[in-house]
Order: structure tokens, then C-alpha cells, then sequence
């Protein structure tokens, strides 16, 4: 390790009995002192420097280590020993100095506006360990102002507000073992660093993982990460990733960025029933070979499952919920899985596992273009409540993954080898903060154009649906029998208004998409609509009547 003399500013290489020394901790700047800088021309003062080896010598070290010039970077065997090894140093530091140099002297801390939470600090990928493993962390400010440590218990609640950390892991130290995987992703999730690989290398230590470096590898790298940690964790919190996220592109069974992990802040890891050994998992030529709770899901055309995952959130277990992974059967062996990676993780009663069994199976990464990609393609939804533009909360689909809802771009080229059925059914649940939950139930089939798929004979019912169920459950229960699932209606009655579907059909880049018209409308506006366009009032208001008023009539 080499660190630097805080008073003759001159380096000394330790392999072995390394003397007591501080760490600093700071955001890089566009003129940084390097090692071969220190070579050629020797020290150069800066506040940085300077304050960091005057603090050092007033706490009574003599040494120093500071990563701009006590890391030569032009070796990349030194480079790659110092990133492995860096959790490790900044662990075993009498103390880490977290020098923020965006912070003006004499600045309020407090307050999420303040200056302090909305330092660069606390978005790098590099601090996040740097806050974490040395026992001792003092903050300063621009002028080298202490301004906080994270033994002070006050002080810990603001820094645990700021990076979402819980209090516990950053004031005790050995309670980091305590987080999940999915937790830690998640405090990475909105930083940031320079270099893509970094996002990865960064997060080494803290998941106690030593591996080659291999710049250039760009994205590859968080994926090698995750790799790395399977095989010394059981903690299957890792492929909770996307859970409340976007669907995403990509096709591996692993994330593509901490990114994904940022609503898992509260997945525990949870421990497997008394007398039992906790699942093993590992990575095969065939995918991951994993045993776990399987529940099928009766489809039409298609095979899909739901695999439970062993990790939870204290609410979910009080409110009977286990988090599941939305998995594609394959044709050529029932125990090859692939994961929806435009799925999100579905929150999902616990008791559909209960008659479920548990197997082995391999689950790789999803095929780019599977036929219900294509089948749940060209289809938009539209809200609009009392004439108004609107946006729901969408929570569940049914089949898991239809990205055509949440998907900017829903069209997917027609390849004729990957359709199964041309008949297809598509539910989604509304949320309504306002009125109650209701479903919509999209029935069509699919006429194969030059280029894609086109939607014809689209149908559109809607159904209340009881509180806190899903449609998982739903379908489970009726065994995928639709019609008889919920009492389903063409015009939905809200009692002060009625949610009206109509459906219409444009054309976007050459291609067939059909638009789902979602229309909350006050009944009192809709009579007074029907009068000033001369159409006989009627005491219901069924479809029929909207339809003439828009100029559209029954499906498409």
C-alpha cells in the first residue's frame, strides 16, 4: 500500500505492518494530482491535499492515502489490486474524511433543499463505499469546516435521510450483513460514474467480491458482478430487479444497472422454515439452476408461470403477499424457463403457492422476439376523465408483461414462425384514487399484415373488482375461463358517472394500431352533449348513444 507522509509530503510503500493513517474521501475535479505528476514535479499544494495532511496531523497521523496520487493508474495490474483492495483500506483507516468541496463554509445542513443533501458527493458510485466501510467518517466543508460524523447520532439520521440508508447500518458497525442484496443495489441506484464499468467495480467490496477488471467491457461488467455474487449468496432478493421499475429491453437474467433496483429498499432476504436449508442456486450452460414454489398460469396459445422469490418486504408478509418472477415456458423442455425481462416482479398472494409444487429448473435469459411480444403489440391505451387528458395507475396485467400499455414504442415486427394463436385476451387493472378498481378486458384477434400484425374485432367489457385482489388470482381461480371471471359490462356505473370504452384506429409508421378509448364522463355533461347534438335523451346510457355522438359504432 503506498501512502503519503502528511508532513514531508513524500511516499512510502508498506507491504505489511501498515502504520495507522487517514483516507480521504472527495469528488474528482478536471485538475487532480496524479502519480506520475508526484514523479515528475513532486508534490503540488492544493486546499484539498494540504487540509487533508493538516487534519491528518492534528488527529496525530502521520500518513495519508488519497486515491488521486496513490494509485498508479497507468498500471493496470496496480489499478486492479487497489480496486479489489479498496474497501479493505478505506475499512482498516483510524478515520475517512469526507471532504465536500461544493459545500460553502457555515452552510445549514438540514433541509432537503440545503446545499449538504444536494451535494455531488452523494451521487458518485465511489462514496457510496466510502461511506460505508470505515467505522469513523468525519465531513467537512469547503474550507475544511467539520460539519458532521457519523458517530453522531443526529448527524447519521440526516446522512441515512440523504442516501436512503437505514439508520442502523451506517451507526453500528456489523449491521451491514443484515441488508440484502436488493437493498444494497438500491443505494447505488441513483449514482453515478464516469466510466460505465465503474458502476460495477465500485460496488465490489461492498458485496465482498474480488474480480478482474476489463475496461471496455461497458454494461457486461454489472452483469459479471451479479454472477460473482450468486455464487457466494443464497439471497435471491437479486432477481427482484425492475420490480415497480418500466419494462426494460434487454434480454439477460440479470439487471443492466443498479438502476433497477431502486424501489427494493425494503426487500428483505428471508430465511427459509425451521429445519430447512435455504435453496442453492447455479449458473449452467442451460441458465440458472435454481429450485423454487412454481404456480402455472392458465393461458390460451401459450405457457407461463409465476416462480416465487425468497425474499419479502414486513408488509407483504403481514398482508399475505410473496414477490414472484414472470417466467416463459419453453416447448422444447418443460424445466427451461425464461424470465420476462420486460416484466417487473408481481406482487402476488402468497396463497397461490400453496398447492403449487416445488421443482427444479433452469431459467435463462427471455428470447428477443416471443409471440406474445408480437400478439400484445400495436395496442394503446387512453384515459380521459370528463373530457380531460388523464393518467391512471396501472398496477397488473394479465398476461404478465404486455408492454404495449407502459411501451413508447409497442410495435413489434410480424415474424410468422413465433405466432401461436391468433386469438388473443388481454386484462389490465385500474387504479382510481377516486372511484373503485375496476378491470378492462381488451378481446381481439390478430390478421397477419405485409409488415405486422394487425388488430381486428376488438371488443372491449370492463368489471369492478374487489379490493386487493389481483387478476393472477383471479384467473387462477376461473381457470382462465374469462367470460364468467367478472361480471363484465360495456358501460361501467360509477353512480355520479360512467366509464365508456370506445375504440378507434390509426396508423403509425406504416403499421396497424388500434387506440383503447377510456372515458370517464359526469352523466348530467353527458344528457346536456346529447341534447345540443339533437339525440333523443335516454334514461340509460349504454353504448350505442356515445358511439352516434362520436361517430363510431361497435368494434373495429
Amino acid at each position: 500500500m503506498r501512502l503519503l507522509h502528511a508532513e514531508t509530503k513524500q511516499f512510502a510503500e508498506f507491504f505489511g505492518q501498515i502504520p495507522p493513517y487517514a483516507i480521504l474521501s472527495h469528488t474528482w475535479g478536471s485538475n487532480e494530482l496524479s502519480f506520475k505528476d508526484m514523479e515528475r514535479n513532486g508534490y503540488t499544494a492544493s486546499l484539498k491535499t494540504d487540509g487533508c495532511c493538516k487534519q491528518a496531523l492534528e488527529d496525530g497521523l502521520e500518513y495519508v492515502w488519497i486515491d488521486t496520487f496513490c494509485i498508479d493508474k497507468s498500471s493496470s495490474a496496480e489499478l486492479s489490486e487497489a480496486i479489489n483492495s479498496m474497501w479493505a483500506w478505506y475499512e482498516r483507516a483510524e478515520v475517512c474524511y469526507a471532504y465536500l468541496s461544493d459545500i460553502p463554509s457555515e452552510t445549514a445542513i438540514n433541509g432537503d433543499d440545503s446545499a449538504f443533501c444536494k451535494s455531488r458527493w452523494f451521487t458518485r458510485g465511489w462514496t457510496l463505499q466510502e461511506l460505508l466501510a470505515p467505522s469513523k467518517v468525519v465531513f467537512y466543508d469547503e474550507s475544511w469546516s467539520c460539519i458532521g460524523r457519523k458517530t453522531s447520532a443526529s448527524f447519521t439520521r440526516l446522512l441515512a435521510g440523504v442516501t436512503r440508508i437505514p439508520f442502523d447500518t451506517l451507526f453500528f458497525k456489523g449491521e451491514l450483513h443484515k441488508n440484502s442484496v436488493a437493498q444494497k443495489m438500491s443505494w447505488a441506484s441513483h449514482r453515478a460514474t464516469t466510466r460505465v464499468e465503474d458502476t460495477a467495480y465500485s460496488l465490489l467490496g461492498l458485496f465482498g467480491i474480488h474480480m478482474p477488471l476489463l475496461y471496455g467491457e461497458g454494461a457486461q461488467a454489472f452483469k459479471r458482478l451479479q454472477e460473482e455474487i450468486i455464487k457466494v449468496s443464497d439471497d435471491e432478493s437479486i432477481f427482484a430487479w425492475g420490480f415497480q421499475r418500466p419494462p426494460g429491453q434487454h434480454t439477460s437474467l440479470f439487471s443492466s444497472s443498479p438502476l433497477d433496483f431502486e424501489n427494493c429498499g425494503f426487500i428483505e432476504a428471508s430465511a427459509p422454515a425451521v429445519g430447512l436449508l435455504s435453496a442453492h442456486y447455479s449458473l449452467t450452460n442451460k441458465g440458472l439452476h435454481i429450485k423454487a414454489s412454481f404456480c402455472r398460469l392458465p393461458m390460451e396459445g401459450g405457457t407461463m408461470a409465476l416462480a416465487r422469490l425468497n425474499c419479502s418486504e414486513p408488509k407483504w408478509r403481514e398482508d399475505g403477499k410473496s414477490l414472484a418472477l414472470v417466467l416463459n415456458g419453453s416447448s422444447e423442455n418443460q424445466r427451461v424457463l425464461s424470465r420476462r425481462c420486460e416484466a417487473a416482479p408481481l406482487l402476488v398472494p402468497s396463497k397461490l403457492f400453496r398447492r403449487s409444487g416445488i421443482a427444479h429448473v433452469y431459467v435463462r435469459g427471455s428470447d428477443p422476439c416471443r409471440w406474445f411480444d408480437e400478439a400484445f403489440s400495436g395496442i394503446k391505451i387512453q384515459f380521459s376523465l370528463f373530457g380531460d387528458k388523464a393518467i391512471y395507475n396501472i398496477p397488473e396485467l394479465y398476461p404478465p408483461a404486455w408492454r404495449g400499455i407502459l411501451s413508447s414504442a409497442p410495435i413489434i415486427w410480424y415474424e410468422s414462425t413465433s405466432l401461436v394463436s391468433n386469438h388473443q385476451n388481454i386484462l389490465f387493472l385500474v387504479n382510481d384514487a377516486d372511484r373503485s378498481n375496476y378491470v378492462v378486458w381488451v378481446d381481439y384477434t390478430f390478421q397477419p399484415n405485409v409488415r405486422n400484425l394487425s388488430p381486428r374485432g376488438l371488443k372491449c367489457r370492463a368489471a369492478f373488482i374487489k379490493e386487493g385482489m389481483t387478476l393472477v388470482e383471479v384467473m387462477i381461480n376461473k381457470k382462465d375461463v374469462i367470460d364468467t371471471a367478472l361480471d363484465w359490462q360495456e358501460v361501467l356505473d360509477f353512480g355520479d358517472a360512467d366509464l365508456r370504452m370506445q375504440l378507434s384506429k390509426e396508423s403509425e409508421l406504416g403499421f396497424d394500431v388500434c387506440i383503447v378509448h377510456l372515458d370517464i364522463n359526469n352523466k348530467q355533461k353527458l344528457l346536456e352533449r346529447e341534447k345540443v347534438a339533437g339525440l333523443p335523451l335516454r334514461k340509460s346510457y349504454g353504448r350505442s348513444a356515445l358511439s352516434r355522438l362520436m361517430g363510431k359504432e361497435g368494434a373495429i
